[in-house]
């Protein structure tokens, strides 16, 4: 990732292409699925994470609802419950901090201190995350109107996170917002527990599978040598739970990970 740390931050090079990809995208999410493909796929690219925590406030003097898209085995519902608690969770003391001081907040090993009190590293290790870089979207009155955590991010924290953060938030705002007026205030707040949280490169690997071509031929394609691939179609069979390369295209496209066509 190309990116200028100086007075007129802006993104070079294919990172310019990634974020009009995103934006591009953005506009054929109809579902909760799909939003979950899109945060997967082009998102990734730009902000590579393994856990994204999205909370939106659905209705004037409701509480923020929050929802997850993760297969983590680490992050449980157990865990997601005890990070969204309203008083003693992770993610309402993150928003918290936020409003206060109207910049991103993020916590884990390398973030700055401006970006948020230490105090709160504690409930980051009890929720598994990792990693946390969060912002998201202000009304009028200048307070949180969504809110969009990034766990298990797999870049340095700090400037160019946050850079990254005002660039996404109000793609993610607009995008999931949309999603929940059509399907309603409830949508995919059960069904997407279970969604799989599958990789850029393993979303690759799984359009080459679709297509037919074997690991050698798929790694001359992404110039990766055989035994890597075997890898990502190793845990792709693990993260779907599928019982052949071709069940797991199945599962792909039935989860949205994948286009039928």
């Amino acid at each position: 990732m190309i990116l200028k740390e100086n007075q007129h931050r802006t993104l070079e090079g294919e990172d310019q292409a990634h974020l009009v990809s995103v934006i591009n995208s953005s506009l054929r999410v109809a579902n909760m699925h799909h939003f979950f493909s899109w945060s997967q796929g082009a998102i990734q690219l730009l902000l590579p994470h393994e856990i994204l925590v999205c909370g939106i406030l659905t209705g004037a003097g409701s509480p923020m609802r929050f929802m997850r898209f993760s297969s983590s085995r680490y992050f449980d519902d157990t865990r997601f419950s005890e990070a969204c608690h309203p008083v003693e969770g992770l993610l309402p003391q993150m928003i918290s901090h936020s409003n206060e001081t109207g910049r991103a907040c993020m916590l884990g090993t390398g973030a700055p201190q401006r970006y948020c009190n230490d105090a709160l590293l504690p409930l980051l290790e009890r929720s598994e995350l990792r990693s946390a870089a969060a912002d998201g979207q202000r009304g009028l009155d200048g307070r949180l109107k969504s809110y969009f955590c990034f766990s298990r991010v797999e870049i340095p924290l700090g400037t160019r996170v946050e850079y990254l953060l005002q660039l996404l938030v109000p793609y993610l705002h607009t995008t999931l917002s949309r999603v929940i007026s059509n399907e309603g205030p409830d949508a995919g707040m059960d069904s997407l527990k279970n969604v799989p949280s599958v990789t850029a490169r393993e979303v690759q690997v799984l359009n080459y599978i679709k297509l037919g071509k074997t690991n050698q031929q798929i790694a001359e394609e992404l110039a990766l040598s055989p035994l890597t691939v075997k890898n990502h179609v190793q845990r792709i069979l693990r993260k779907l739970n599928a019982s052949n390369r071709g069940h797991a295209v199945a599962l792909a496209i039935n989860f949205g990970v994948l286009k039928a066509q």
